[in-house]
């Protein structure tokens, strides 16, 4: 009876923390609004909580990343970027209240008998995030660190990263859902027993509920946009500051390449216009210096990392963006 007793209680425990609210709880701690059932003082109280967070972001970033205390010009603008996505996304919920996530969940629930709702992929995320953070804290430690700026640049992280929660738990919860009806349709249309009738009815039963299931998802819609703006916006200038932190050193000795070629034309005239043996021995010695010790670097001793590649690779960057933003509006 004890040992009953017990896993009914580590069951209850887990029904408590895992789930929506649990999730919208877990994002409330990090800046993000949802309506409470609450009294109004408490729901006020909430907010300000939210907008405090977002100020102490802002105060945090140029009081602590600014002035290069701890980081370098890359530093500057990763945290730029991350306040402003915090920030926008705490506005978000300021405005929706999260109306569209609980609004989701809850046509879900009522209109689709036997279907079970999924949190395993945002909570994984959420494992995945602090995993990641312990790493960083084990490889480094505080280093140069104050305790307290190291643990807001833990906070601005996880605010960064748990921002997106509610988005994974709806488009995770809609492939579930997809998958559900599906198969339920493929079960029945499996069956040989059924007759034209039948499946026609079965095949009709599925357009309404998957056209159903569809004008849930295009009512969570118009704040993911704004969401998912954001990220890609984001996401996009990150990438372009990383790409042209690695690809600095590769322009720049591409530069000095170019700086060898014309030389290298110069000591060819030079050659040619000159009978001289001796400054011919030295010319030719000087061209074979410059090519053996060529200043180019390449991927596999083949593709060349110079400029053609670099910018080749923003336009693939930039024509997946557009393809995205199209798709989301």
């Amino acid at each position: 009876m004890q040992i009953l007793k017990g896993i009914t209680k580590l069951k209850s425990i887990i029904s408590l923390l895992y789930g929506l609210y649990p999730l919208l709880w877990l994002r409330l701690f990090f800046g993000y609004y949802f309506k409470l059932k609450k009294s109004v003082n408490i729901c006020l109280m909430a907010k300000l909580y939210c907008i405090a967070g977002c100020l102490f972001a802002i105060i945090f970033y140029y009081q602590i990343v600014v002035p290069l205390n701890y980081g370098t010009i890359g530093t500057i603008f990763y945290n730029m970027f991350m306040v402003v996505d915090i920030i926008l996304n705490a506005i978000c919920s300021l405005i929706s209240e999260e109306d569209y996530v609980l609004e989701f969940s809850s046509n879900l629930a009522a209109n689709l008998p036997g279907f079970k709702q999924t949190y395993a992929l945002p909570y994984l995320m959420i494992f995945a995030a602090c995993t990641l953070e312990t790493i960083s804290f084990a490889c480094t430690g505080y280093g140069t660190y104050l305790v307290f700026d190291y643990y807001a640049f833990v906070y601005e992280f996880l605010a960064c990263f748990y921002s997106r929660l509610t988005i994974l738990y709806i488009t995770d919860n809609y492939r579930k859902a997809v998958q559900y009806i599906c198969k339920s349709v493929r079960d029945k249309l499996e069956n040989e027993s059924l007759d034209v009738t039948q499946k026609t009815e079965y095949s009709s039963d599925f357009v309404k509920v998957f056209i159903m299931l569809r004008q849930y998802l295009d009512s969570t819609t118009k704040f993911m946009r704004v969401k998912y703006l954001s990220v890609v916006m984001l996401w996009y200038l990150e990438m372009t500051l990383n790409v042209i932190m690695i690809s600095l050193p590769s322009l720049l000795m591409e530069m000095a390449a170019n700086y060898l070629d014309d030389l290298k034309r110069i000591l060819v005239c030079e050659m040619v216009s000159n009978e001289d043996e001796e400054i011919g021995d030295v010319i030719d010695d000087a061209l074979d210096y410059i090519d053996a010790c060529s200043t180019n670097y390449a991927i596999w001793n083949d593709y060349p990392l110079n400029m053609n590649l670099i910018l080749s690779f923003f336009d693939l960057c930039t024509s997946y963006l557009i393809a995205l933003l199209q798709f989301l509006y």
